[in-house]
């Protein structure tokens, strides 16, 4: 009931178009990732598909150190590892391709798992598939069915 209010008015503000992108997870993914990647091979350059949202959210992104840390009052946000931030079309980098095809068979694997199915194509993707997103993106490989929630 506190929070009605509050989401009738953010549903107000994304239909009007003043507020964007507020549920897409692609920015906090980014500002996430992108530390990790540089912790193996330090500030880089990131090339990225066509994508409205990281276009729109290129400049806080790369000012995201000047924002105060809501996780942790008194303190900036992370600087992002990043020298430059650019758009292209995967028909010329093969970079895109590959981390298409990548992004595919993890949604092909992961659609198996949460449906609980050992559809065949998803079941071979496995082997590959899982040492990427298990215990990295994923916590771990309890199956969703299996999992035991709080009460």
């Amino acid at each position: 009931m506190i929070c009605r209010p509050i989401a009738d008015e953010t549903a107000e503000d994304i239909a009007s178009g003043e507020t964007e992108d507020v549920l897409d997870p692609a920015v906090p993914v980014l500002y996430r990732l992108c530390p990790a990647f540089a912790d193996s091979i330090g500030r880089f350059r990131l090339v990225h598909d066509s994508s409205k949202v990281v276009d729109r959210w290129t400049a806080t992104l790369r000012t995201v150190h000047f924002f105060p840390n809501p996780a942790d009052p008194g303190e900036y946000m992370e600087e992002m590892p990043v020298s430059r931030i650019d758009f292209a079309d995967s028909k010329a980098h093969p970079q895109l391709q590959l981390a298409d095809w990548t992004a595919g068979a993890v949604r092909q694997w992961a659609t198996a798992v949460m449906a609980g199915s050992a559809e065949p194509f998803g079941t071979r993707l496995e082997p590959l598939v899982k040492p990427w997103v298990i215990d990295t993106i994923w916590p771990d490989s309890t199956p969703p069915s299996e999992r035991v929630r709080p009460s």
